[in-house]
């Protein structure tokens, strides 16, 4: 059973009753409470007090400040391409194409303007895939703010294998050849420690389950305590835990981030590309005060 045939039918786009009363984001914590994964998919049908943005890539990306959602689109390294639309050369339901080039750790990314913030709850979901080889890539996938590096230590992840950052607040899916096979979250909250978590069950270069030219979903969620989760494939993979009161852990006090999607090439003359068939964040619209020990 669907989310949506479970609460009468309707999609996320209408509100819904349940028994009578308006569904709603308190509801969900009362009843389920935010550690369970359930709930960050559940939030999409409490739309009355969320707020969302929805990119299929069906036309051009914006990047006046014209339309709901403005994107800022970057490239560094031979011939690679700020990310672009496919609809036109036949996607008919909406392609982003980001091309690294063939340069060594040349880079296609995109990040959306400073909606979310940490005591906000924000979610978002990625439907990606690397339609070019899986080794000597690197891809980031999450929240993330303005201190982006470029060149070789473009993104926010350096490297995942320390772990180091070149970002100073953000929390993102990293992919990360220089490192490991292994798909796994990274935090970095500016003032407080890197840190990150390898993805349980694995999810590997290696592994028959992640494969070329094949869809995933890839999804993260941040909340006011200071904790970040992790999914690909609706399957929960792993969890930072920050230290809400005396930040002296991977505190995630994450203020102005933007949703961001990055690809690189971690070899010479070895183009990558990804495919983004959208993007969907969410948070929720009233601030959540953090807890204090």
């Amino acid at each position: 059973m669907t989310v949506a045939s479970a609460m009468g039918g309707q999609t996320p786009n209408f509100q819904n009753n349940l028994q009578g009363r308006i569904f709603r984001t308190r509801m969900l914590r009362d009843k389920i409470g935010p550690d369970d994964p359930t709930y960050h998919l559940l939030m999409l049908e409490a739309k009355r007090d969320v707020f969302s943005i929805f990119d299929d890539f069906l036309t051009a990306l914006d990047n006046t400040g014209n339309t709901e959602i403005m994107w800022t689109v970057a490239s560094d390294g031979n011939i690679a391409r700020d990310p672009t639309q496919l609809t036109a050369t036949g996607d008919v339901n909406g392609v982003l194409e980001m091309d690294s080039g063939d340069a060594d750790n040349g880079n296609s990314n995109l990040r959306s303007e400073e909606l979310f913030t940490a005591d906000h709850r924000p979610v978002a979901i990625f439907r990606a895939q690397l339609s070019s080889t899986i080794t000597t890539t690197k891809f980031e996938l999450g929240f993330t703010g303005t201190a982006l590096g470029t060149g070789e230590n473009s993104g926010s992840v350096l490297v995942k294998a320390t772990p180091t950052s070149t970002a100073e607040d953000y929390a993102c899916i990293v992919y990360d050849t220089d490192d490991d096979t292994s798909v796994d979250l990274q935090t970095d909250g500016g003032d407080s420690a890197v840190a990150s978590v390898v993805s349980s069950p694995a999810f590997t270069g290696t592994d028959s389950t992640f494969v070329t030219a094949t869809y995933y979903d890839f999804m993260i969620a941040v909340n006011e305590q200071g904790e970040v989760r992790f999914w690909v494939d609706s399957t929960f993979r792993g969890v930072i835990r920050g230290t809400s009161a005396n930040d002296t852990g991977p505190d995630i006090d994450l203020e102005a981030l933007g949703v961001y999607a990055a690809v690189q090439s971690r070899g010479t003359d070895d183009d990558k590309t990804m495919l983004l068939d959208y993007i969907l964040a969410w948070q929720e619209r009233v601030r959540l005060p953090r807890v204090v020990a």
